[in-house]
């Protein structure tokens, strides 16, 4: 399969893991994905962002490895939300240890805390938060305090069902202060 004209021919979910199927478990291969997400064309950068998140569920092995430097280049520039987005849906299935923890930490709350990013990735930074809560509880405080902050009569429903959800999830771990 040449990736290329598999990302450019078509825009479906059915072509998404087509490609996936694709790459399987080779490195090799989601490593030439990698380089269409940083590349310049725009469009097949979304769309392999897309693949990527659909790689995450299906053979995140092949994913972790890589998840570090993909942080660090949504971090690093101003990139479409379809890429962000399917980055941090990426981050909130895999597994977060060590530098990859801090790091996702650090640009979930970032994103968390931005009215202007798009609700999907807000929602699935706080998923990423708090998943690291339950291995690290004494982010549940910070988190709390962002979501207090959030609250309010403007924040879309979505974003305030979620926030329902990760407050239990939180306050579990530990009370409110």
């Amino acid at each position: 399969m040449n990736l290329h004209n598999a990302l450019d021919s078509e825009h479906s979910k059915a072509q998404a893991l087509r490609i996936v199927d694709y790459i399987g478990r080779s490195d090799e291969r989601f490593s030439e994905l990698l380089e269409f997400v940083t590349g310049e064309n725009k469009r097949l950068a979304q769309r392999a962002a897309w693949v990527i998140s659909h790689c995450a569920m299906q053979t995140p092995e092949v994913v972790e490895p890589h998840l570090f430097d993909l942080l660090q280049f949504i971090r690093k520039g101003e990139h479409h939300d379809a890429i962000k987005r399917n980055t941090m849906k990426a981050a909130s299935i895999l597994e977060l240890r060590g530098r990859v923890s801090g790091l996702a930490a650090d640009l979930a709350f970032e994103i968390l805390s931005s009215p202007d990013e798009a609700i999907a990735t807000r929602a699935y930074s706080l998923t990423v938060l708090e998943r690291l809560c339950k291995a690290e509880p004494e982010l549940a405080p910070e988190l709390r305090l962002v979501m207090d902050h959030m609250s309010g009569p403007k924040l879309p429903a979505a974003l305030k069902a979620r926030i329902r959800g990760a407050r239990k999830v939180i306050d579990n771990l530990s009370p409110p202060t």
